[in-house]
């Protein structure tokens, strides 16, 4: 298990978030944001889904000594621990990097999107589609920039 801090910016704010990476590679992060905590479970690249991850990184950046490397017999990835761990550090900033993406280009309506992202985008069969598959459904999961709303109960 590894954990570690990291500040990235959030819709033009620095945010540290905390990250733990579990030894079957689900990795949770926690933060604060507008002074509401969040937790954000990324399970979509544990296990099997590992090897997903792996060779969409390696192909979107090309860093053999960074990742790890495609085997040209197979196209499976091949990487060594090390190698592992700095592709779930690098998709976790990636998450991040786009969650600010979407903030910046949907401000309030950030849970919206990520609900319409994830019905209708559901493939991940590259690096970029992956990566905002599973930010949008951290949004989801983590009720993120939910509107505080107290509802009147209505019956009829």
């Amino acid at each position: 298990m590894e954990s570690y801090t990291l500040r990235v910016p959030i819709h033009g704010f620095d945010v540290d978030i905390h990250v733990e990476i579990s030894n079957d590679w689900t990795t949770l992060v926690t933060f604060t944001f507008a002074r509401v905590a969040y937790t954000f479970g990324i399970t979509k690249w544990q296990a099997r889904g590992f090897t997903e991850l792996l060779a969409h990184i390696i192909t979107h950046y090309g860093d053999a000594a960074g990742f790890g490397r495609i085997d040209p017999t197979d196209g499976s990835p091949f990487s060594d621990p090390s190698q592992r761990r700095a592709a779930v550090r690098q998709a976790v900033q990636d998450v991040f990097t786009t969650l600010d993406f979407i903030l910046t280009d949907h401000g309030c309506c950030v849970l919206d999107y990520a609900v319409w992202y994830r019905e209708t985008n559901k493939a991940t069969d590259d690096y970029s589609s992956l990566i905002t598959y599973i930010t949008t459904d951290c949004i989801v999961n983590s009720n993120f920039m939910a509107p505080a709303v107290n509802w009147k109960l209505t019956k009829f």
